[in-house]
């Protein structure tokens, strides 16, 4: 009889209908309830939240995996509160943010411990309390991978306390050209072992607040890869190298650099200089160097050599963008900027890069011999950025074939502005534009009869 009771049950049992409801083996029951496992399982949920929702109310075996991966990444605040507080009589973004709600709904929130990889605060609230409130509740975020904050948000004390954060990764600040007056917000010197998995970092100081917040502690911070810089207030090029050269010896392994300088109108009165070929020698010693980008409001004239001394200083460079489009506020001149023929240069020593951008002057130019089959060519080059270069003086035709005379794959020609920085045009900037679309046009027809006749 007990045989039999086990072949009935494994057949299933009966609905008031009649119809037999298939029941899980011990096997597939047993397999189901392996934390690991339901949590690969529920990362490749197809149809999203309304899945996992839906798994997580299963069984208490499943809601813990469920819930892990359903809350792993939130790009607002709001569902959050939404479960402590009642958001249509709650305004977190009015104009007097001091309000003791806010400090109840973080408090609230503290008192809930989620698991989430991925946070992004968005919001204009600028206010003592939540900011406060917000540091508690992030301080036992342990499994927290990325944290997206504003810029008025990265201060000492929510970076105190996050610092000891075991599997945080990266820390973005939200760039606004709103909001220009915003240094990060400095701690004292770091205790050791701060942030010890931090990769990369985006934030806006000025280059001496930044050399306080990152070189203070010997270890920390030594393993980023990447770094954003975005120095919004007046800044002088011994501030920037001062801090470049300690880059360049506290994070030997950075991948990625990113300066955004910004200069204010009394530099224009005391007349602005262009950035110092320096700031670009002091980054030599990061060897394995594979993004650079530096915007400055004036243009950045390289040589030769320079080409020559980036090329051995940084052998896995692959995009290369050095002040390409100034601020027409300050004087630049027709003089100011590259030599198209610098492009050659470029070809023979990095013949690797996939992005390039330079600023190339009005006045040299250059001819096309009639060869489209040059030695040295750029042989992974994807996209050439000329900025806000002026109308070359050379002509159409002849610049499209010299340009597609050193490329070996069709490559994107793009003028205009690149990043946040709010900047004054060039005064003929229509004609600019429109003279750099049709070299565009002409490259792209000479690389056509190019790659045909190598078929």
């Amino acid at each position: 009889m007990a045989g039999k009771r086990r072949s009935k049950g494994l057949k299933g049992s009966k609905t008031a209908e009649g119809e037999r409801m298939p029941i899980v083996s011990n096997t597939a029951a047993m397999a189901l309830s392996i934390p690991e496992l339901l949590s690969n399982v529920f990362s490749f949920s197809a149809c999203g939240d309304t899945e996992l929702a839906i798994s997580a109310r299963v069984c208490k075996t499943w809601t813990d995996p469920a819930l892990d991966e359903l809350w792993r990444a939130i790009d607002s605040i709001f569902p959050l509160m939404e479960l402590v507080v009642d958001l249509d009589s709650f305004n977190m973004a009015r104009e007097d943010p001091e309000t003791l709600e806010i400090q109840q709904a973080f408090g609230t929130l503290q008192k809930r411990k989620l698991r989430l990889k991925t946070f992004l605060f968005s919001a204009s609230v600028i206010g003592e309390s939540s900011e406060a409130a917000l540091a508690l509740w992030l301080k036992d975020m342990d499994r927290l991978e990325e944290i997206v904050l504003p810029p008025y948000y990265i201060t000492a004390r929510i970076l105190n306390s996050i610092k000891t954060l075991p599997q945080l990764q990266i820390i973005r600040q939200i760039i606004d050209s709103k909001y220009q007056d915003s240094d990060t917000g400095m701690l004292g010197t770091l205790p050791s072992g701060s942030f010890p998995s931090l990769v990369e970092l985006t934030f806006t100081a000025t280059p001496t607040a930044a050399r306080h917040l990152l070189f203070n502690s010997t270890t920390s911070f030594t393993s980023l890869t990447t770094l954003h810089l975005h120095a919004t207030k007046d800044i002088k090029a011994d501030q920037v190298l001062a801090f470049t050269q300690q880059l360049a010896a506290h994070c030997p392994t950075i991948t990625s650099i990113e300066l955004a300088l910004f200069l204010g109108p009394a530099f224009r009165d005391q007349g602005a200089s262009v950035l110092p070929i320096g700031i670009l020698e002091s980054l030599y010693p990061c060897k394995h160097l594979n993004d650079l980008k530096i915007n400055h409001p004036l243009p950045l004239k390289l040589n030769g050599a320079d080409v020559e001394n980036m090329a051995h200083a940084w052998p896995q460079i692959s995009h290369l963008c050095l002040c390409s489009d100034p601020n027409f506020s300050f004087p630049v001149t027709e003089q100011m900027g590259n030599s198209l023929s610098i492009l050659s240069v470029f070809a023979l020593h990095l013949p690797y890069l996939i992005t390039l951008g330079l600023y190339f002057n009005g006045e040299d130019r250059v001819t096309f011999g009639g060869y489209l089959y040059p030695r040295c060519q750029f042989t992974q080059l994807r996209s050439l950025i000329v900025g806000l270069s002026p109308d070359p003086k050379t002509h159409t035709r002849d610049l499209g074939f010299y340009l597609a005379s050193l490329c070996s794959e069709p490559v994107s020609v793009s003028w205009g502005i690149r990043g946040w920085m709010p900047k004054r045009m060039p005064p003929d900037a229509a004609e600019c534009e429109k003279a750099w679309r049709d070299v565009k046009e002409v490259m792209a027809f000479a690389m056509r009869v190019k790659l045909a006749e190598e078929c």
